[in-house]
């Protein structure tokens, strides 16, 4: 899961304010073709949300799960949607990044990954 700023994570929930969710979790929970979904789905459009159908009281643990298995952003949990961003290893498919850049032109191009922090501090 990578780090922000709270400029860039308002930048980037306004960036997905008109996206509609394209993955629901529903009675089957977290599974690997889920994953591999929102995997595959962060390489192409870089921003994206998913909606809780069921699993509602557990939706942040298992956004954080997603974000850690996926290493993506999780931006932000509105109601039962959350958002998750991560930068296209393509420079092609940078369409998100491109956009955010131009309305954050501070914003970082690099971010650091919370657990290689920790795991550079010891603690796992």
């Amino acid at each position: 899961m990578l780090e922000f700023e709270s400029r860039e994570r308002s930048c980037l929930t306004k960036l997905s304010h008109n996206i509609e969710p394209i993955i629901r979790i529903g009675k089957n929970g977290l599974t690997e073709s889920i994953l591999a979904a929102v995997d595959d789905l962060l390489n192409n459009k870089e921003l994206i949300k998913i909606k809780f159908i069921d699993f509602k009281d557990d939706k942040l643990q298992i956004a954080g799960e997603i974000a850690l298995k996926t290493d993506s952003f999780l931006v932000r949990i509105i109601g039962n949607i959350a958002i998750f961003y991560r930068m296209s290893p393509e420079p092609e498919k940078r369409s998100v990044t491109e956009v955010l850049h131009s309305r954050c032109p501070d914003m970082r191009t690099e971010f650091r990954s919370p657990r290689k922090t920790r795991m550079k501090h010891g603690v796992i």
